[in-house]
């Protein structure tokens, strides 16, 4: 805490821990200085616990919106130019 973070990620995924987290750096008055974010498959239920915690960042993904992720493949080709469509002057 004393090697200049400005930002401390939880990524337990348990509430607890970032409010753990908090305190501590509150007892030691680095909390003025110091952004928490927490992580780790969040749901909806933790942002309904956490809301209105001494978090300041949530990382959240598919759990929390509970949506499926699309999955995707994208070719990148490359196109040569065609010298009928050109036109030079």
């Amino acid at each position: 805490m004393n090697n200049g973070a400005d930002i401390l990620f939880v990524d337990t995924g348990v509430p607890m821990y970032a409010l753990t987290v908090t305190f501590e750096l509150r007892s030691k008055d680095l909390r003025d200085r110091v952004d928490i974010a927490f992580g780790g498959d969040i749901n909806l239920h933790h942002i309904k616990i956490l809301r209105g915690e001494d978090v300041d960042i949530m990382d959240i993904g598919k759990a929390a919106i509970d949506a499926p992720l699309l999955d995707m493949k994208m070719e990148v080709i490359a196109m040569e130019d065609s010298a009928e469509g050109s036109a030079e002057s």
